[in-house]
């Protein structure tokens, strides 16, 4: 019996690696192409990704040539890609930005022709999606910079009254109410660089008296209130935004220096007197790189351990002037990035922390030509990495990598794309195992493609995890030793992400057929593990 019941496991084990193997063999290999939908049939759509929210679709706005710039709504496929609401009725822009999701809903900002540029809510429905405070004609206008906090929304808008200051809202007309008027009057508080941080808000505003600086909020009047005033006087102390690093926030003040906080008026203090780029900013290997300017060396790659010994130059890439780093990303447990050595133009670069392990990846476009004016804004999917880039033949087109100079490649439809087939500026969203983006492939203007790269035979056999029961009937489990579950994704025998989790150690099942499946789960420190299940 013994005997019989281990030979049966090495079968079964045989069968799922010979099952694993010959289906991505077979079937995810190649890279699959497909226009979702031509919006614009006379045109480009001009659409942009905007956001992805909790009920299974995707949200943009496009221009479908009768409707105007309006918000529209996908669920991936073309009969499911649609316009959400004509909201400035006929060929009239509705001027639709943010997206922001919220308790089942989401919210972003809307012209309908008569409301400029007011607040609105949406449930995914044309019927569900409305103004939120109609009946108030003095504002607030033009709602930006939108944070989630406690349940609510916090935001920065302009009333005839107050000006632009700081808002929130649940969601109601009584729940949409000034927060603060920060700079009182008709002045202009205007506070933005929002961070979510120590279970407040922080931000920068100015109260006319000491100039842009340091605010919290903790969802209350009284408790909205400046930190500290770094830049003594009526002159501007900080702009913004914030990066949080082990327990802290960091950022660039406006006298030129690095600065970090806790919170507090005693805990925000100068860390090091370098001008860091106030945009660049990543968390890579458990210390914060950034760009700064030591007064010598022009912007360079720093690092800090949060100490002021522990801040230093990392390399000087560019030793005639500036290194225009940008688009931190971390892959591979390496930190890549674009930056100029002045020799090779803005080109795809990588760094492990080291003097010798920073270096450049790829040049791109060859010579001293920039691949990009402004830096390779780097996405990964499907365990590798896509961005936009201009080989100085092909225009700007997508190229992925698996962080090599041999992996660095142009991708496309096309045998020999010639012209500008990507959108520069516009954004990737990843979305049911799927890369959407904007692309003219074909002479159609610039509409909604998509792109399908399964996952690697070695993806799906390198790492062990337990889940059980296998077979399972409602709730999986899922257990690794060493490290903590970040993402759970279920895929089909036919390589479709069905489904993902985020922070969740056990899956709930039951909601789909029986049959073979795959769950991949990648943990905190970014390992990547397959395993073969069983749905009864």
């Amino acid at each position: 019996m013994k005997t019989h019941s281990i030979n049966f496991l090495h079968l079964r084990t045989t069968f799922t690696f010979l099952l694993i193997t010959t289906f991505f063999a077979t079937n995810l290999v190649a890279q699959d192409f497909e226009l979702v939908k031509d919006i614009n049939p006379t045109g480009d759509s001009g659409f942009y990704i905007i956001s992805e929210v909790s009920n299974g679709e995707f949200y943009l706005y496009a221009d479908d040539g009768i409707h105007g710039r309006e918000p529209w709504v996908s669920d991936g496929t073309t009969a499911g890609t649609h316009i959400l609401k004509d909201i400035n009725p006929g060929n009239n822009d509705s001027d639709t930005e943010y997206f922001v999701p919220l308790n089942g809903k989401f919210y972003f900002t809307s012209n309908d022709g008569t409301n400029y540029s007011r607040l609105w809510t949406s449930d995914g429905t044309a019927s569900g999606t409305q103004i939120v405070n109609p009946s108030n004609p003095d504002g607030p206008f033009g709602p930006q910079n939108y944070i989630e906090y406690n349940g609510k929304l916090i935001f920065e808008a302009v009333h005839n009254t107050n000006g632009d200051e700081l808002w929130e809202t649940d969601g109601t007309v009584g729940g949409t109410q000034l927060l603060k008027d920060i700079n009182s009057g008709t002045n202009n508080g205007s506070p933005y660089s929002f961070i979510n941080f120590n279970d407040k808000v922080y931000f920068t505003a100015d109260d006319n008296t000491h100039g842009r600086e340091f605010w919290v909020t903790d969802g209350t009047t009284v408790g909205t209130q400046m930190i500290k005033d770094i830049n003594l006087g009526s002159l501007d102390g900080v702009n913004g935004p914030f990066t949080e690093y082990n327990g802290k926030l960091y950022f660039r003040a406006n006298d030129g220096e690095l600065w970090v906080s806790d919170g507090t008026e005693s805990g925000t203090q100068m860390l090091k007197d370098i001008d860091p780029d106030q945009y660049v900013f990543g968390v890579y290997n458990g210390q914060l790189y950034f760009t700064a300017d030591d007064g010598t060396n022009g912007f360079q790659l720093w690092v800090t351990d949060g100490t002021t010994s522990g801040t230093s130059m990392v390399k000087l890439i560019n030793t005639a002037g500036d290194s225009d780093i940008y688009n931190f990303q971390v892959y591979n447990n390496k930190l890549y990035f674009s930056a100029d050595d002045g020799t090779h133009g803005l080109e795809f670069w990588v760094t492990d922390g080291s003097p010798s392990g920073t270096q450049l990846v790829k040049d791109i476009n060859p010579g001293t030509d920039d691949s990009s004016s402004y830096g390779l804004g780097f996405f990964e999917y499907n365990d590798k990495l896509y961005f936009r880039a201009d080989n100085g033949t092909n225009g700007v087109q997508l190229w992925e990598s698996d962080g090599t100079q041999l992996g660095t490649s142009m991708i496309s439809p096309e045998s020999n794309p010639t012209s500008s087939s990507l959108e520069e500026f516009y954004g990737f969203i990843d979305f049911d195992g799927s890369l959407y983006f904007s692309a003219n492939y074909d002479s159609r203007g610039y509409e909604l493609w998509r792109l399908t790269t399964p996952l690697s035979v070695e993806d799906y056999t390198k790492n062990k995890f337990i889940a059980y029961p296998n077979p399972v009937q409602d709730i999986l489990h899922l257990e690794t030793k060493t490290n903590n579950i970040q993402e759970i994704d279920l895929f089909s025998i036919t390589g479709q992400r069905l489904k993902s989790w985020q922070g969740k150690s056990e899956i709930e099942l039951s909601q789909f057929a029986s049959g073979s499946y795959f769950v991949k789960i990648i943990t905190e420190d970014g390992q990547e593990m397959v395993k073969h299940i069983v749905k009864n």
